[in-house]
């Protein structure tokens, strides 16, 4: 069995925001360059939250969901016990297992080609 230690760069930032309408003043201070939606001179705006911002208390439950959604279409599922650890609903996949913490991952495999395949639905 080899295994495959990942992180999901940005984990939260790829996941449309799915809580509440909410909208957030950035600080003063934000350095001038830094630019929103084509627009630059931030300071003081107020922007609606379209992505799961790290530090927001609803940011980690839509990551899990976003997870939980993107392993199913490979045909993986958490289990009972544990809704971090997810097994393969089909013998087709062998014998592998996916390990998460927040956006860090571990995946147990037999056959490179299901670490291909896992990469590239998480690049997606």
């Amino acid at each position: 069995m080899k295994l495959l230690v990942f992180d999901i760069t940005g984990a939260f930032l790829q996941c449309p925001w799915t809580g509440d309408e909410l909208y957030i003043r950035l600080p003063a201070d934000i350095p001038q360059e830094v630019s929103y939606m084509g627009q630059t001179n931030l300071a003081g705006r107020v922007v609606k939250v379209t992505k799961a911002w790290y530090g927001l208390k609803e940011s980690n439950r839509i990551f899990s969901e976003d997870l939980k959604t993107t392993l199913a279409s490979i045909d993986y599922a958490p289990t009972i016990m544990d809704s971090q650890v997810y097994l393969p609903t089909s013998r087709r996949h062998g014998d592998s297992a996916i390990l998460m913490h927040v956006d860090d991952g571990a995946f147990c495999y037999t056959h490179d080609k299901q670490a291909e395949r896992l990469l590239n639905k998480l690049r997606t």
